[in-house]
């Protein structure tokens, strides 16, 4: 069996995030994996890129698991492009992850709300100023380093893609750097 270019397996997860995007994705995310020569299909790209895809698809019997989307980018062996593609799913994770704790926040008796802290690693944030700016932004009260997620309504759809607009800086640490031919 021949070996995976990088290339090959780096495109190959890219064309399966790009179908993420989608509504419906999940058939035809099986066909392309299947129509993968295997030494693509086993490649560490291509099994992240299944990885991320399952993270946000909220029809799957776990439903979006935020934390593994966010921690899985984070770690340095992602690739850039495929860190930059998850990029456009931040807005929407992020907005799933906060319904999901507002649902349990709300289901604790006297909830002291989140530390933000907490929120920053969680939602993908680059730093607390980030999390908090974000937070105020969609509608949650943020005082004392505490977010109050339960019984808060929040902000539209479009207040969450404003935010996630930013850059995010773990990464762009991870884009290629480039020299001038010389």
């Amino acid at each position: 069996a021949e070996a995976a270019t990088a290339a090959e397996a780096e495109f190959a997860a890219m064309a399966i995030l790009v179908l993420a995007m989608r509504q419906g994705y999940q058939s035809a995310i099986q066909d392309v994996h299947r129509s993968l020569p295997p030494s693509v299909r086993r490649s560490p790209e291509v099994s992240l890129a299944l990885d991320l895809a399952l993270c946000i698809d909220d029809s799957s019997p776990t439903g979006v698991n935020y934390a593994r989307f966010f921690a899985r980018l984070r770690d340095p062996a992602t690739p850039y492009l495929l860190c930059c593609l998850a990029h456009q799913h931040f807005s929407r994770v992020r907005r799933v992850a906060l319904e999901m704790l507002a649902a349990t926040q709300e289901s604790k008796e006297g909830s002291g709300g989140i530390p933000v802290a907490r929120l920053v690693r969680a939602l993908g944030y680059d730093d607390e100023d980030h999390c908090r700016e974000a937070l105020e932004l969609v509608g949650i009260p943020v005082r004392g380093g505490v977010a109050y997620v339960a019984k808060v309504k929040l902000g539209e759809a479009k207040s969450f893609e404003l935010v996630d607009a930013r850059r995010v800086r773990y990464i762009d640490a991870k884009m290629p750097s480039c020299s001038p031919a010389e």
